[in-house]
């Protein structure tokens, strides 16, 4: 795939995505409810007596340690039950529907179960390389972590449009991602290159701005730190926007592939493109 045809999928996926734009609302909702509920079980923890902030950061005892497991599997479950109402949407798009946030959330909660039994596999694979990690400490550590986590990303890559498309269990969308990657993994990857200049673009700006604003805090008194707060203020809310955006994009972009993959037809592609582009 050349970058042309890396940009042509990519505008396809966005020109999806204006079409729904309400739906932007649905990563923002991930992050919130995954916040609330973090802090939500973390405070029940501290209230109950399971964490203790003095000794369970250097010697954690079992019931911190199942706070902790607890807090990875729900938060987990609230990502991944936005990230397939996003994808039912855009398969809803490409194939001519008009969803919006209710039908979004409808589509997701119909899948509640295998999203369920999927999350936990997510949360028990992403423990179990952290436990590594520290097992084996230092730079090796990281390193393992690091690869793991990038070789278990590239196996899953379509299990979420997988599983807001098919009637498929967690262990079947696996090796069905896993089949369609090693079919098109090398191509997949071109893809993400212009994708992710785009978020690169959409990053920097409200990375450069809360950057500044809080600079201008720390060192201008009186109307500059209230410059300051505006500043920093602004680049809070561009770096929000741009998670929005770059979330929805990116789920887009791997319904967008994974119809090619699949046979299905992609709006806005055409099919030689498409087949240059595989």
């Amino acid at each position: 795939m050349n970058k042309a045809n890396g940009r042509a999928l990519l505008n396809a996926s966005w020109q999806l995505l204006r079409k729904d734009t309400e739906l932007l609302w649905l990563p923002v909702l991930s992050a919130a409810f995954t916040t609330l509920a973090a802090l939500a079980i973390f405070g029940a923890g501290f209230g109950l007596g399971l964490v203790d902030p003095d000794t369970d950061f250097d010697s954690p005892r079992v019931s911190a340690i199942a706070v902790v497991v607890v807090v990875a599997v729900v938060t987990t479950v609230v990502a991944v039950f936005f990230q397939v109402a996003l994808a039912a949407a855009a398969v809803e798009r490409a194939d001519g529907g008009d969803p919006d946030l209710r039908s979004a959330l409808a589509a997701a909660w119909a899948r509640r179960m295998v999203i369920l039994k999927w999350a936990v596999v997510l949360a028990t694979v992403g423990l179990l390389l952290r436990l590594i990690q520290e097992r084996l400490g230092g730079l090796a550590g990281f390193l393992t972590r690091l690869i793991g986590e990038a070789a278990w990303g590239v196996a899953t890559y379509f299990v979420v449009p997988i599983l807001a498309v098919d009637e498929v269990g967690p262990v079947d969308a696996l090796r069905s991602s896993g089949r369609l990657m090693k079919a098109t993994w090398g191509k997949v990857a071109k893809t993400s290159v212009p994708f992710w200049g785009l978020g690169l673009l959409l990053w920097v700006p409200g990375f450069f701005l809360l950057t500044a604003g809080l600079g201008l805090l720390a060192v201008a008194p009186g109307p500059g730190a209230a410059i300051g707060v505006l500043v920093a203020s602004l680049g809070a809310l561009g770096l929000v926007a741009a998670g929005m955006v770059v979330s929805a994009v990116g789920t887009y972009v791997r319904v967008v592939l994974y119809r090619h993959a699949t046979g299905a037809p992609i709006p806005g592609i055409e099919p030689s493109l498409a087949a240059r582009a595989f």
